[in-house]
């Protein structure tokens, strides 16, 4: 029989990197999403880039500063090598430290690499960090991640929410909602 070929595959809209958290699977799997594992092969028209990133060692907030503040320069790597970077999701994953503390140290991060990017790079890169504890619908995160790298504007430069927060309403109405 002969072979048909495919129809092209789109264009990815993400790049995913970082930690290989579980919730990440169905996202990797997107034809919109493409897999990379480092930053150094992270090339292309992507308009977002996903980072998971794996709390579970973080037992102290100090600790967890440590590895958000790694980010800012993960993000300005990433507007070097993506040109058309508009968004930047961080899917943190995490268990010892309570979750309205995490939410705080990520929605700061968030604003601050926000910035940073501005700064360093002159673009405004809308930062998102979402905490995927109790996450139990990985297919639903990684529609809700693709609809946030698709929003052309937002209100929020940066903003952390948490999974419950957005396993029935979209991240970028929630994240309005929060900034206002």
């Amino acid at each position: 029989m002969p072979r048909t070929p495919s129809a092209p595959r789109p264009d990815p809209r993400v790049a995913v990197l970082g930690d290989p958290l579980p919730c990440l699977r169905e996202l990797r799997a997107h034809p919109e999403a493409e897999s990379f594992a480092d930053v150094a092969e992270v090339c292309g028209g992507h308009s977002g880039a996903v980072v998971g990133v794996d709390a579970t060692a973080a037992h102290t907030r100090a600790e967890l500063r440590v590895q958000l503040r790694l980010l800012g320069d993960l993000g300005e790597e990433l507007c070097r090598r993506l040109p058309r970077l508009e968004h930047l999701i961080v899917l943190v994953h995490r268990i010892a430290l309570d979750a309205e503390e995490v939410r705080r140290e990520c929605d700061t991060a968030a604003r601050r690499i926000h910035t940073r990017l501005e700064q360093a790079g002159g673009r405004s890169v809308i930062v998102t960090a979402v905490l995927t504890d109790g996450c139990d619908d990985y297919a639903r995160l990684a529609e809700r991640v693709l609809a946030r790298s698709r929003q052309a504007e937002s209100l929020d430069a940066g903003v952390a929410l948490m999974w419950r927060e957005i396993a029935h309403t979209p991240i970028g109405m929630v994240a309005a909602n929060d900034y206002l």
